[in-house]
């Protein structure tokens, strides 16, 4: 029976190696591999206990190693993984659906996809946010704090992908996406351009406007169209070039001579333009364009509340 303090330092020692100089920060990506390939050689010692950590290696957002190499734009690495330890090269992550070819793009490692297609890789995946990746790649101009460690990794070995929560994230995440996709669309929805339109427009309305919240922009063109938040852009261009728009303060019936009630705060470009679709769309699409953006604020949600539930918990000390 193997040792439990053993298997917890070859983790430790794994975690570490690999967010270190050596492996993924590594800007010599030869240099990784030969790395890499020395940890998972099978005439090693200790190189079977290793191969299955690797290969079951996720991250908080449910990604694998593979993820990780595409997003330091590492295809040798990816290729290892996969060939070696047959990682799939098109396992979406549980938190947003993205495939490794999704985070290459978001990346701006767009020289990778060649590879990664030639692995096995398919570009036309949706992710949860119905993006296939040339519609990530377009849009990501609009998020410059891109980074690679999105979340603590955890070297487990199967809990993230084969456990209870983590299997009825994937098909919660996957069900999502074929409702999206399957969905039909109303007489109202007046957008019939392809998916790289889309996100150049997306893309544009973003990084003039510097609205970070892409996935409102994404599907506010998808369903309204171009040439409407085409001209809601301009228009909102030239309200700020007239001065730009202010939020009325709410008067405060309490103290109605209260001095902060006559300041005026004025809205980002962004704040305009979204007040502007709002205000032309109906309910209906409105509650469609927000629709990810509320699933994902609902994720969240229920994320905290479950971290404070088990910190409560464990805070109760039992009765002797």
């Amino acid at each position: 029976m193997p040792d439990p303090d053993a298997q917890t330092a070859v983790k430790k020692a794994l975690l570490s190696a690999l967010y270190s100089e050596s492996l993924l920060l590594n800007q010599d990506h030869s240099a990784a591999a030969h790395v890499l390939r020395s940890l998972i050689v099978e005439t090693t010692p200790g190189a079977r206990v290793r191969r299955k950590l690797l290969k079951n290696f996720r991250d908080k957002n449910g990604g694998t190693l593979i993820h990780d190499f595409a997003a330091v734009g590492n295809i040798e690495c990816c290729r290892l993984l996969s060939k070696e330890l047959d990682i799939p090269i098109n396992l979406q992550r549980e938190s947003d659906g993205c495939t490794a070819i999704h985070v290459a793009v978001w990346n701006n490692h767009d020289h990778i996809v060649d590879g990664l297609v030639a692995l096995g890789g398919d570009r036309h995946i949706r992710n949860a946010f119905n993006e296939t990746a040339e519609d990530t790649a377009v849009v990501a101009v609009a998020k410059p704090d891109k980074s690679l460690r999105e979340g603590e990794p955890v070297l487990g070995v199967g809990k993230t992908s084969k456990g209870r929560r983590g299997t009825q994230t994937r098909k919660r995440s996957s069900s999502n996406a074929s409702s999206t996709q399957s969905r039909p669309r109303s007489a109202s929805d007046s957008c019939s351009a392809s998916g790289k339109e889309v996100g150049v427009q997306a893309a544009k309305i973003c990084s003039t406007l510097k609205e970070s919240n892409r996935r409102i922009i994404m599907h506010a063109v998808r369903i309204m169209g171009i040439p409407f938040t085409e001209n809601l852009r301009l228009e909102t261009l030239s309200i700020e070039d007239s001065g730009g728009m202010y939020v009325e303060p709410k008067e405060n019936v309490n103290n109605p001579i209260d001095a902060s009630a006559t300041q005026r705060r004025r809205r980002s470009a962004g704040g305009v333009f979204l007040y502007l679709l709002r205000q032309r769309v109906s309910a209906v699409q409105w509650k469609r364009i927000t629709e990810a953006d509320r699933r994902i604020k609902r994720q969240r949600r229920s994320k905290i509340r479950s971290r404070r539930r088990n910190v409560a918990r464990e805070a109760v000390t039992p009765s002797l």
